[in-house]
């Protein structure tokens, strides 16, 4: 057991990375489960291939306990390069920055003579993404385990739906990312550039609905200068650009508009 000051999620995970003394580490959050044969599966899919890194596929369970959904990246399974798993990673897919379905060498993160990989504690939102960005560029290839065997549990009074301070590091988590990805010479910079951009626009429309008009007429000044390439971004969708237009041209109808595709169409803006 460790005692320390309330650091957050990112100091408390580095804590326990601190005195972990197994060869592999995972990550587990309190209020999910798991299919049996999680970690042995992962394990496997590290022998197999030889990476550092394993990652498998999740469900996504919602507190009525009535709907969930499967995540898995269908065909992917078996060894991804570095370049395809930091292109996974950064986009709107199954995979995502997730800390719990993933197993990680310890020795990768503790290399010696090296600072060791941990989480930044200034950072709130996508902080896992950035850690993992950290660790797969430290790393030539990472297995796959196309199989759903984490139960991730949603909660609608998470931080991704507030609006604060700790909300709004995740446009410097991008920043961070952008930074990492700007020497590969695939697609990993250019859709961690369009996560920064939608990552903006969302902040725009909480700060609306959360009735923080000042911030949120600043906030619109800005993306406006920047809407022309992000609608001419070939790895957005036409619905990721059609909401982009709508919260920052017409953001006091956005909400009712989505709310309708939403239910109408069960529309999500992502996939």
């Amino acid at each position: 057991v460790v005692h320390q000051s309330n650091k957050g999620a990112s100091g408390a995970r580095n804590a326990g990375l601190d005195i972990a003394r197994g060869d592999f580490v995972t990550f587990c959050d309190p209020d999910d489960w798991t299919e049996p044969g999680l970690y042995s599966t992962l394990y496997s899919a590290i022998a197999q291939t030889g990476a550092e890194i394993a990652v498998c596929g999740h469900f996504m369970e919602w507190e009525d306990g009535e709907h969930q959904e499967s995540r898995v990246i269908r065909g992917a399974g078996g060894e991804l390069t570095q370049e395809k798993a930091l292109e996974y990673l950064v986009d709107f897919s199954e995979f995502e920055g997730y800390t719990w379905n993933k197993l990680i060498s310890a020795a990768l993160l503790n290399k010696i003579g090296e600072t060791p990989l941990r989480f930044e504690t200034d950072i709130h939102i996508c902080e896992d993404t950035l850690f993992f960005c950290s660790c797969f560029m430290n790393t030539d290839k990472i297995a796959y385990a196309a199989r759903p065997l984490y139960h991730y549990l949603i909660r609608e009074n998470s931080l991704l739906h507030s609006y604060n301070e700790k909300r709004k590091t995740e446009l410097l988590a991008w920043e961070k990312i952008i930074a990492l990805t700007a020497s590969l010479n695939g697609k990993a910079n250019m859709i961690a550039r369009s996560r920064q951009a939608d990552s903006a626009i969302n902040l725009l429309w909480l700060a609306k609905i959360h009735g923080n008009t000042i911030e949120a007429g600043e906030r619109r000044e800005l993306i406006k200068k920047r809407v022309g390439r992000y609608l001419l971004d070939p790895t957005l969708k036409i619905k990721q650009k059609f909401r982009a237009l709508m919260i920052v041209y017409f953001i006091d109808a956005s909400d009712l508009i989505w709310g309708l595709l939403k239910t109408k169409l069960n529309m999500t803006w992502w996939k």
